[in-house]
């Protein structure tokens, strides 16, 4: 994990140090990502060896997607140069049903790297999605070098951008199909390529409704360009909506930290603390029913050992026990400590017992993203050092609620300032 984290700073550093020169707004950006990671640390949100920045493409991004390959290749090729779209000889004949990311390299000719390249790099898309990948089928086949892999070009064009090829949008694949979502999620521009004739056909139209609707509640509608035919692919509109992606992604990268930032604080914290109050609960009338059942186990044995006879004969462990006690004091000290810890252990049961039933009901609700964190904040408050009388989340205090507030402060600030280079609200010059 210590390593994983040396590698996550590194990657800030080098965000950093590049965008001084092609964007220091975002600057501020990574900064503010960075504060949002502390409070995210604080509340149990992110591991250490996690980060809100590399969660999101710092690139302008745009997915190509469609059933229409031959259009989409061609398209590819005119734009980039026919270079990118050929498989090299010691590339898989599948190719074609694998997502590719494509990015600028120096060089003459293209080459193509497999999925683990992607799968490593915090400054490309899927960084670090082995195992939700591997997760949705139990075939070797979904292991994340069958579904993706980066293809590196020499254009110019390219240069500063990342493109994502995918595989036709009608694919039954588990895999392939929160693959495609995921890229649309995270897309500044996804242009769809549909054959004139598929368009009439019933389950392709199905399959790019369901496509368009996966967005995130549909938020960004405009980023969809629908592609039908081979003149529409080579329009100067087409070429210029790509060339404006790079003024898009700014603003989506601050969206997403102002929009995390308010989750935290509008979300993320009520729910967790609704959470934490239902584990609460569940932990007390386990104990309730533990030591009651504890404590009448306790008298019943007593009993039927004499305890609480006046006259008659005890039972020999419990002579032996009251002899010793009278006699020595350590005696009863070693006797309380054993009944103590015998009540702490119970009582650490049943906090696990609690939390795992929250934790399974939390299974069932549509969280998305956000299940993973919550279960990681809610397991932080379920801490044994931590009371279950808390009146508060853990990390969350009015400090927090203030830092919070300061980093939405400053991601309005950032955006009235790149408005400033594009609009002119005044009518000043």
């Amino acid at each position: 994990m210590i390593g994983t984290q040396k590698i996550v700073k590194q990657h800030l550093k080098n965000l950093e140090r590049h965008l001084r020169n092609e964007s220091p707004l975002l600057v501020d950006a990574v900064k503010g990502f960075k504060q949002l990671d502390r409070e995210a640390y604080r509340l149990g949100l992110l591991d250490k060896n996690e980060s809100y920045v590399t969660q999101i493409p710092w690139w302008p991004l745009i997915s190509i997607v469609g059933t229409d390959t031959e259009t989409k290749n061609n398209f590819l090729e005119s734009y980039l140069g026919s270079s990118v779209t050929h498989s090299d000889n010691n590339s898989d004949n599948n190719d074609t049903e694998k997502f590719t990311v494509i990015c600028y390299a120096n060089g003459e000719q293209s080459r193509i790297l497999p999925g683990i390249a992607l799968d490593a790099d915090a400054r490309l898309p899927f960084y670090q999605m082995a195992n939700e990948i591997e997760k949705t089928s139990a075939t070797d086949r979904s292991s994340v070098n069958s579904c993706l892999q980066l293809l590196t070009c020499p254009s110019p064009l390219i240069q500063g951008y990342l493109f994502i090829n995918a595989p036709s949008f009608d694919s039954t694949s588990v895999c392939e199909t929160q693959i495609t979502e995921h890229i649309i999620n995270i897309s500044d521009l996804v242009i769809v390529f549909v054959d004139d004739k598929q368009q009439e056909n019933l389950p392709h139209r199905e399959a790019l409704e369901q496509m368009i609707a996966s967005d995130d509640s549909q938020k960004q509608v405009n980023k969809f360009v629908i592609v039908a035919n081979q003149s529409e692919a080579q329009s100067p509109e087409l070429i210029e909506r790509i060339q404006q992606i790079y003024i898009d992604r700014q603003y989506r990268i601050l969206g997403n930290l102002h929009d995390r930032a308010r989750e935290i604080e509008q979300y993320t914290i009520p729910k967790l603390s609704k959470l934490i109050r239902v584990w609460e609960r569940g932990v007390l009338w386990r104990d309730t029913v533990a030591f009651g059942l504890l404590s009448g186990a306790g008298f019943i044995t007593l009993m039927f050992a004499g305890m609480f006879e006046k006259t008659g004969e005890k039972a020999q462990w419990l002579q032996f026990w009251i002899q010793n006690s009278n006699e020595n004091i350590w005696s009863s000290i070693a006797s309380a400590t054993v009944a103590f810890l015998l009540l702490l252990l119970t009582h650490s049961w049943m906090r696990r017992s609690s939390m795992k039933s929250v934790l399974n009901d939390l299974e069932y609700e549509p969280e998305g993203e956000a299940k993973e964190s919550l279960k990681k904040a809610l397991k932080k408050n379920s801490q044994f050092i931590h009371s279950i009388f808390r009146p508060d989340v853990v990390g969350w205090n009015r400090f927090s609620r203030k830092r919070i507030e300061a980093i939405i402060k400053n991601v309005d600030q950032s955006i009235a300032t790149l408005n400033d280079q594009y609009a002119r609200p005044s009518g000043d010059e």
